[in-house]
This record gives C-alpha cells, sequence and structure tokens, in this order.
C-alpha cells in the first residue's frame, strides 16, 4: 500500500522536531543538547538566476575550501567526544552509569540500539576525566574496512578505517587526533585509568526479596561465571542451574565454599558425584530467576562479570574474583633465569572462550588499579572425555606485577597457593610495560599490532558523551548542503561529501538538479530535494541518475514567485551589494510551467513543497499565498485531488510571539564566508538584505570547538520580521516554561 503524502514529512517543522524529544528534554533540564543537523553552503556561484534568490548580494566567486569543509565536519563529528569517539563495532563495550547512578557495561550496539538513556566517561580539555550524559546514539553502515588496534599489553578496539581515535603526541605533549587509517605500530593510543564514582550496593532486591550483597554471594557469582550453567525444561526456558567441578578429592574446597553458601542463602541443592566431575544442581526457581535477571551471560561464550559487581566494595570485587580464578583460573609461580642469574615469575592467569568475559574483567581490574595483560589465541583440536573439542579462540589475562598481585591476593589463596619472590633485581614492583601518563586521569600506550580484517559486519556505532554538539538525526549524523548557490559546482563536492560519510553522516542534498549525471557520490546519500525550474529555466531532470539509487529519498521544491512587481530582489531590480559577475533574471515564472511541474512531480510521485517568496512585507506575502491557492485549486479542479505536491503553509506566521532564538542548538549553518551562523532562515527576512549579517554570527569554522564547549550555546535574541523557524522556536519557549501541578495535565 501507498504511503500517504504528508507535508511536514518532508520540511523543516516543529512537528519534525518533537521527533527529538531527547533534546528537548536535555533544554528542559537547563543542558544543551547537540544540534539535529548541520546545514553547509559550500559555495555562492550558482548556473541560475532565480528572482527570488535569496542570497542576491553574496559574493559571487566566494566559496568555502575543502580544508574548510573538513575541518568543520570533523570539529562537529569530534566536539567533547575525548576517549569515546569512535565509530566501533557492535560487541566492543562502553561504560555508563544508569538513571539511578548504577555503573553498567553493555555493547556500544544495544547502548545505540535501544538508546539508553545514561551518564558515561570521557575527558576534557584539559585531559581530566568527566562523567556527563550521552547525547547522541549513532549507527552507520560499514562501507570500509574495519581495523583492529592491539596495543602492548593487549588492549585492542575495532573502529572503521576512517575514524579516529586519540593518540599522545609526544613532540607537542598534547593530545592529538588521528584517523586509525594513518596509525603506525608504534604510535601511543591514549587510555582512561580513571574510575568513575558509583553508590555501593549491599542489598538488591528481586521479585519482592531482599538479597544481601556480601562476600559469600559475590564470590558464589564468580563461580558461577567460570563453572555454571543453566539447565533446561524446555528451549528457551531455565528452570535451574549447575556449577561443574572437577573431581571432588580435587576440587573439594571449591565444591563445599559452593554448599556452604547456598545452605546460608537458604537454597536446596544436590551434589552428584561422577569419576570425572561433581555437579552441584539447584533446581528453585527463585535462584535461576535472580542469576537470570542479573546478568551474568548465557553460554559459555557469552559470560560476563554482572553489573552489580562493579557496585560493590574493593573487598567483595575481590571476593567475586577469587570465585573466577577459582574456576577459570590459575597461579604459577616459577624461577626464570636471566643473565646467569635467578629470578623469580608470579602470574596470575585468567583463560577463557568468553570475549565479553574477558573485556569486563579487564575493566573490573581497572577499577581495583589492577594491571593485567590480555591475550588471543586458538586452541588446538582436543579431547575431553573422549569428545572432540575443535578449534576455538581463547581469550587470556594475566597479573604479574607485586603490586598487583597483592590487591587480588585472595585470587591466589583461595588456590592455596602464595607468592614468592627470589632476591633479584629482575624481581622488582615495577611493571614491565612501558606506559606513558597524560595527568593523573589518564595514560598512553603504543600500538603493537594492527589488522585489517575480513568483517561482515554492516553496522558501526557511535555515542556522543557530553555537551559535545553532534550534528545528528534520530538514528545518525546527517550533514545538510544547502543555501543559494548551487552546492554541486563546488570542484571539490563529491570529496567533501566522501569525508562527511566516512565519519559517519547522513547526508541530504539540495540541488537545482541541472548537473545531476555530474555528481559521483549519490550513493553516500540519503536523500536529495530537487529544485523544480526547469520548466521556467529550460532544463530536464536525468532521474535514472537518482533512481539507479534505491534507498535515495527523492523530493522536490519549487518556490513561486510569479508577482515579482511587488519584489526588492536585486536579481529584479538590479541593484546588488557587489554587482561582479551579475546579472539580472531574464527568467519570468509562468503559469503553465508552474502546472507543467505539478503534473510531473505527480506522474513521478515525487513529493514536492510549494513554498512562497518570503522576501517581502507579511501582508505582500499573505497576498501572494492567496494566489497560489486559488492556481492550485484550478489545477486541482482540471486533474483532481494532488497526491505529492502541497503548500508549505503550515510553518508560516506572519507575526512573533518574541524574538526568542534556539536554532543554534538545532540546526547551525555553516557559511561561504567561513563562519557559523545560527541558522539558514535569516536571509529570508527583508531586513537583513539577502545574506547572512554579523549579529547572525556564531563564531568561525575555526572557534567551532570552543564556542559550542565553553558557553556560547544560550538562548539567543533575534527579531528577524520572517523567521522560518517560529513555531520550532515557540515550541521550545514552551517546553522551558515553568508550570505547576504537571500530574494534572
Amino acid at each position: 500500500m501507498e504511503k500517504e503524502v504528508v507535508g511536514q514529512s518532508f520540511t523543516s517543522n516543529h512537528v519534525k522536531l518533537l521527533k527529538h524529544l531527547d533534546k528537548l528534554k536535555i533544554m528542559q533540564d537547563g543542558g544543551t543538547p547537540s544540534p539535529v543537523m548541520v546545514h553547509m553552503s559550500p559555495c555562492n556561484p550558482c548556473n541560475l538566476t532565480c528572482s527570488f534568490c535569496c542570497f542576491a548580494n553574496r559574493a559571487m566567486k566566494e566559496m568555502l575550501t575543502i580544508e574548510q569543509m573538513k575541518s568543520a565536519i570533523d570539529q562537529f563529528r569530534a566536539l567533547g567526544a575525548t576517549g569515546l569517539e569512535f565509530s566501533i563495532k557492535g560487541d566492543e563495550i562502553i561504560p555508563y552509569k544508569d538513571s539511578n547512578g548504577m555503573l553498567k557495561i553493555d555493547t556500544i550496539k544495544n547502548v545505540v540500539d535501544n538508546k539508553i538513556d545514561a551518564t558515561s566517561f570521557s575527558l576534557d580539555a584539559s585531559n581530566e576525566f568527566i562523567e556527563d550524559r550521552i547525547t547522541d546514539w549513532i549507527s552507520h553502515p560499514q562501507k570500509e574496512p574495519l581495523y583492529k588496534i592491539t596495543l602492548v599489553g593487549g588492549r585492542n578496539i575495532t573502529v572503521t578505517k576512517s575514524h579516529s581515535v586519540l593518540f599522545w603526541d609526544d613532540k607537542e605533549n598534547k593530545i592529538i587526533k588521528k584517523k586509525v587509517g594513518e596509525s603506525s605500530v608504534g604510535d601511543k593510543v591514549v587510555v582512561i585509568n580513571k574510575t568513575p564514582s558509583y553508590s555501593e550496593i549491599t542489598e538488591y532486591e528481586f521479585n519482592s526479596k531482599k538479597y544481601q550483597i556480601n562476600g559469600d554471594f559475590c564470590r558464589l557469582l564468580g563461580f558461577f561465571v567460570a563453572e555454571g550453567s543453566y539447565s533446561y525444561q524446555r528451549e528457551g526456558v531455565p528452570h535451574g542451574i549447575v556449577f561443574t567441578f572437577g573431581k571432588y578429592k580435587e576440587e573439594k574446597n571449591y565444591i563445599d565454599d559452593v554448599c556452604s553458601i547456598l545452605k546460608d542463602m537458604e537454597f536446596n541443592y544436590n551434589v552428584d558425584y561422577f569419576d570425572h566431575k561433581t555437579n552441584i544442581r539447584v533446581s528453585q526457581k527463585e535462584l535461576h530467576e535472580l542469576f537470570v535477571n542479573l546478568d551474568m551471560g548465557i553460554g559459555a561464550r557469552n559470560k560476563r562479570v554482572p553489573d552489580i559487581i562493579f557496585n560493590v566494595s574493593d573487598e567483595k570485587k575481590e571476593e567475586f574474583l577469587s570465585g573466577l580464578f577459582a574456576g577459570d583460573g590459575c597461579f604459577r609461580n616459577t624461577i626464570y633465569k636471566k643473565k646467569n642469574k635467578d629470578y623469580s615469575r608470579n602470574v596470575l592467569n585468567l583463560k577463557t572462550s568468553s570475549n565479553y568475559l574477558l573485556k569486563t574483567v579487564s575493566y573490573l581490574l581497572d577499577t581495583l588499579s589492577v594491571r593485567h595483560t590480555l591475550h588471543e589465541g586458538v586452541n588446538r583440536i582436543r579431547y575431553i572425555d573422549e569428545r572432540r573439542l575443535e578449534e576455538s579462540e581463547y581469550y587470556s589475562l594475566d597479573v604479574s606485577d607485586k603490586n598487583s598481585l597483592k590487591k587480588i591476593e585472595k585470587c591466589i589463596k583461595i588456590q592455596g597457593k602464595e607468592t614468592s619472590y627470589k632476591d633479584s633485581k629482575f624481581s622488582n614492583n615495577k611493571p614491565h610495560l612501558k606506559i606513558d601518563s597524560i595527568g593523573k586521569d589518564a595514560c598512553a600506550y603504543p600500538i603493537k599490532k594492527i589488522e585489517i580484517l575480513d568483517d561482515e559486519e554492516t553496522e558501526v556505532f557511535d555515542i556522543t558523551v557530553g555537551n559535545t554538539h553532534k550534528f545528528q538525526g534520530s538514528f545518525g549524523i546527517f550533514c545538510h548542503n544547502t543555501g543559494g548557490g548551487e552546492p554541486t559546482l563546488h570542484p571539490k563536492f563529491d570529496e567533501a561529501v566522501r569525508h562527511a560519510h566516512s565519519v559517519g553522516f547522513k547526508i541530504g542534498v539540495c540541488t537545482n538538479g541541472s548537473r545531476l549525471s555530474k555528481i559521483k557520490t549519490w550513493d553516500l546519500f540519503s536523500w536529495v530535494r530537487l529544485g523544480m525550474y526547469g520548466w521556467d529555466e529550460g532544463y530536464e531532470y536525468d532521474l535514472d541518475v537518482l533512481r539507479a539509487h534505491p534507498e535515495l529519498r527523492i523530493s522536490a521544491a519549487y518556490v513561486w514567485d510569479m508577482n515579482t512587481e511587488t519584489s526588492s530582489n536585486p536579481n529584479i531590480i538590479g541593484k546588488w551589494a557587489d554587482d561582479v559577475n551579475r546579472k539580472i533574471s531574464k527568467t519570468d515564472q509562468k503559469k503553465e510551467n508552474f502546472f507543467k511541474m505539478i503534473d510531473w512531480v505527480e506522474e513521478n510521485k515525487i513529493p514536492t513543497r510549494i513554498a512562497f517568496n518570503a522576501i517581502k512585507p507579511v501582508e505582500t506575502v499573505k497576498k501572494d499565498m492567496e494566489i497560489i491557492r486559488e492556481q492550485l485549486k484550478e489545477k486541482i479542479q482540471e486533474r483532481g485531488a494532488l497526491k505529492y505536491a502541497f503548500l508549505s503553509d503550515f510553518n508560516y506566521k506572519g507575526e512573533r510571539r518574541n524574538d526568542h532564538c534556539y536554532m543554534h542548538m538545532v540546526k547551525p549553518f555553516v557559511f561561504t564566508d567561513g563562519n557559523v551562523y545560527v541558522c539558514p532562515s535569516s536571509e529570508l527576512s527583508e531586513e537583513n538584505s539577502y545574506n547572512m549579517n554579523e549579529e547572525f554570527k556564531l563564531c568561525d569554522i575555526d572557534g567551532i570547538t570552543d564556542f559550542y564547549k565553553n558557553g556560547g550555546v544560550t538562548r539567543r535574541h533575534h527579531a528577524c520580521k520572517f523567521c522560518k523557524y517560529a513555531m520550532q522556536n515557540e515550541l521550545v519557549d514552551d517546553i522551558l516554561f515553568e508550570t505547576e501541578n504537571n500530574e494534572f495535565a
């Protein structure tokens, strides 16, 4: 069934702004949201001379350089997202706090897909740790190779080739941004090493029962992550839990410990003794539902540290780790020789088939300031109880420096072992990894290995932390090229498009449609809006170029301006601020061409907004709108109801409530003069003389980051006689208006 065309779906209006309730909520809470989109006008040159051109007083040769466009794109893309500003694979993890202040870890895919309203962590301009809200949740298609960078010590992350990671520059003594595809082995990647604050949990309520979160309970969870599984009555529905240990006489202490904890918690259990293993079974629904709720993962490859453990005292974290290492770990104390001298090597090792577990354990150890190294490998084909196990990936973790082992010594003692050190200059307390400190909250690890992955991942993900003003839509970032110039005339247009897309922007373009075949990047666009002036200007639209890309959304716009005798446009009266390369518009709009245009968009099923020349006195605009309505009524009588062409009068207000302006928080405008302005609407108000004026300037391109990070974003006051976004501004005013007894809405 064909979807009905509704005008509000195809042009800016307050209805669209209501789709961004998360942004409005941030404003209501006194914060500053990231803009929904950014308008960019790459150049002033245009191959048409329209009678209604709102930028008739621009300097014709003015255009942004490709460096300026890339700089604006990169700054908007990177503002404040220090340390978390990656487009990364969906299985990478991020830490955050939920609305109750509970510290959690989840995959970035889940956070983005569910738009989790939370606080996450980053570094500020002084390289100090900050906690701030996640303001943007972004996913976009993977269009290029994924790069896995592994640091000295084994930390790793997988990102797209063109995405930037933060590096430490030894020469400049500062953090710099660099694309992963441009990095090299030895480059130093910045890593946050600060532990976020949290409220310690001492009890956990589930199904109307409160459980005491003591050391025994935490150790039980550690045992379950290592040796536990769910038993099933039917597929997908667990009805009990099982702890599987080795022979009883070999692991008696662990088995007895688990039984004792279960007994103290008043859970019934059965112990099954076999020649090669020992099972502890609990069939009570209460316990398995509790464990499922705590989310420790189902299946060996999906195990993880439950979030509750990140929110207990350090002593209880150590208890959890002791249970985990008892089941999945081992401790070795050996004597090595170096330069003909003996020295001790004490190593606590964890080995698992779950990459998720390795990442969450690593984060847990970071909260305890326990240094560790990470490793990956492949298990060879092997046999257990005459079962053949095929090759499989494993992930392991080592803790070896003396101070770190002391912090988690229960993990060693539970195995009946202890550290010992032979007096040697090689047996010191210093960690072996060469890591640079960056202030008190971060450090830098050198890259050890860079791999290009043959990965079938179809989406990658971003989040934005804090007051970062990323320019994005609901599911990604939008970059909107618009304005009086024809953007496709910019010699570097395709290069700018490729760059914007590579860093995660979704892209739309407004074009007069005369040069569609000249653009080579249509596959990177989300939508195109065609200016419907070909019938008056004498050119046709090559729709085949656009329809070769089925995902490209095509719409159109027509500015009605048949009443030119009431216009003061320089292209009509010949009075420009700068008349270099200027010429009088010789193209008069004709009603017959207007009707031909309507027939064409209806036949080709292209949603088309019919607008009016707003750069006139309000009363004149109202009269023009009545003429348009009469002409549309005539056309409807001729061919029947219009399904695709519509009059864009639903967001027009002849009078404004006040001069409040919030559009720089929604849709700022990068102009051809290298400056950023409040919005792309001010030039539509007649008093602004067909140009962007100084009072609407926010900053220049070089100052974008400083403006948006250092208090420049506040309510502004602009008394434009015509404001295309008047309803949006009034909506924000209403959101911010304080009311009482809101329960009685």
